[in-house]
């Protein structure tokens, strides 16, 4: 037996009521929320339509489609379902869903996702992220790193499965709209800051022990309830991104709990930056992977092939590459004999995703048009029989054959990029994502002050608006 925090659930501290889920406050917090919020109810009402991808250069269809990145081969999904245990984490009793959904049917739906996330839980091989987070101490250095010492010699294994354990007992799901997270994920590390979402006031930063609550999009919520639009390959390649915001919000779950909740740290030394999310995710897949459309807001809802994006060309700003990821890959993770020989199949390098580090046999990037705009370029690296079959007279574009020179997809287009940006720029073609830091993480990179190419453009200004205040850089934008 586990011996569990009783601070769980006796939350209280000096002068302050102790909360749990099940309160009254909390309660009440909830049905307000479900029943006056303007954005939450215009969400949940809303209906989502699904339409099939399509690449921006029509004509590139067939290639995508021949080359294996929108189907798959059959897969018996039900068996991958029932073929194991769901983590008591993510246990339908975790779930506070709003009376007027239909939370079993939408729980049942994603439970390809579900089990997904349970097999990374459970599994040896991807403990080593976890054990770091509940053992490490956060270093006096700066930036703040977790320092694992090495004569740690507990079995690590077992100690991460019993902390998620309990954690299980110490965290909640539920449904929100997006406007409120800016983002399609949230997790709120304390019950009194979960009330401050649910009626709209500011947080308060307390001393209490961490309740996480994570907060997923509605907007998913009604997706899972059209799944019978999907094909099989944009089912599955839904339920991984479903099961990879999962795995994410944990990750930001497990540090508030085990560390602290109000600041993290980075994980690993070479973590681009201190979000415990987005050093899982990397912990686990080598990179970034998303399917454009998934989080569109306007329930007009496609699902992109999947693509791997590197995070340090994601984050402070935008360079615009990716490489796309074959739907064997996302499969492999939905079968059993995977997850039975996963210490095998990690060794040997078959659970490497493709990225621009290397040559991709299909990436894409964005290029100046000599002319008036920017436009996406796809660039493929393909084998004689796969030429062939998608009837292309070279097994390599102009940008794939490049890219060999510098000896990846990522040295080529970053020496590419900033000397076409630049064109764009001078012309006021370029999309200002491309120059200023994403909004929602600018506040963990304080020093970054524009691209390096930034400068050679003649009467651009850019530190007016990049050291601004968040407000005057939404108002710049537009977007207030």
């Amino acid at each position: 037996m586990i011996a569990r925090k009783k601070a769980c659930f006796d939350l209280a501290t000096e002068g302050r009521p102790s909360f749990t889920w099940s309160s009254p406050e909390v309660q009440t917090a909830f049905e307000s929320y479900w029943n006056t919020n303007p954005g939450y109810l215009s969400a949940k009402h809303s209906i989502c339509e699904f339409s099939h991808w399509q690449p921006v250069n029509k004509q590139d269809l067939p290639m995508f489609e021949r080359l294996g990145y929108l189907e798959g081969a059959p897969l018996d999904l039900d068996n991958f379902v029932q073929g194991g245990k769901i983590h008591p984490i993510v246990q339908e009793w975790s779930w506070i869903v709003d009376p007027e959904l239909d939370g079993h049917e939408v729980y049942v739906a994603m439970k390809p996702a579900l089990r997904l996330v349970s097999e990374f839980l459970y599994s040896k091989e991807f403990y080593h992220w976890w054990f770091k987070v509940r053992c490490g101490r956060i270093s006096h250095t700066t930036p703040r790193v977790l320092i694992l010492d090495a004569e740690d010699s507990r079995d690590a294994h077992q100690l991460v499965k019993d902390s998620l354990l309990e954690l299980a007992h110490c965290i909640r799901f539920t449904w929100g709209e997006e406007d409120v997270m800016d983002a399609d994920g949230l997790t709120i590390s304390t019950i009194p800051n979960l009330i401050s979402l649910l009626l709209n006031k500011p947080y308060e930063k307390t001393d209490r022990k961490p309740n996480p609550t994570i907060v997923l999009s509605i907007a998913h919520y009604n997706r899972l309830k059209t799944l019978a639009a999907l094909t099989p390959g944009e089912n599955l390649r839904f339920q991984f991104c479903l099961a990879k915001l999962i795995l994410h919000e944990l990750g930001h779950a497990f540090f508030a709990y085990w560390k602290q909740p109000w600041s993290e740290t980075k994980i690993h030394q070479c973590d681009l930056m201190a979000e415990a999310g987005f050093s899982l995710e990397v912990a686990l897949f080598g990179t970034i992977l998303q399917c454009d459309g998934i989080n569109n807001t306007n329930n007009q809802s496609y699902v992109s092939p999947m693509m791997a994006i590197r995070l340090q060309d994601q984050l402070p700003v935008t360079t615009p590459m990716m490489a796309f990821v074959p739907m064997e890959w996302v499969q492999g993770w939905f079968k059993i004999e995977t997850w039975a020989n996963i210490s095998e199949k990690k060794a040997l390098g078959n659970l490497q995703v493709p990225t621009m580090d290397g040559i991709p046999r299909l990436f894409q990037v964005l290029r100046w048009d000599g002319k008036s705009k920017t436009r996406w370029s796809l660039e493929y690296n393909l084998t004689d029989d796969e030429a062939r079959a998608v009837s292309l007279s070279t097994k390599e574009s102009p940008g794939a054959r490049k890219a060999r020179e510098y000896g990846s997809g990522a040295k080529w287009y970053g020496k590419i990029w900033p000397k076409d940006a630049m064109k764009a720029l001078q012309v006021k073609k370029l999309d200002i994502d491309y120059i200023r830091a994403d909004v929602a993480y600018a506040h963990l990179f304080p020093d970054y002050d524009g691209p390096a190419w930034i400068d050679s453009v003649e009467g651009w200004s850019f530190g007016r608006f990049v050291r601004s205040p968040h407000v005057r850089l939404m108002r710049f934008l537009g977007r207030d």
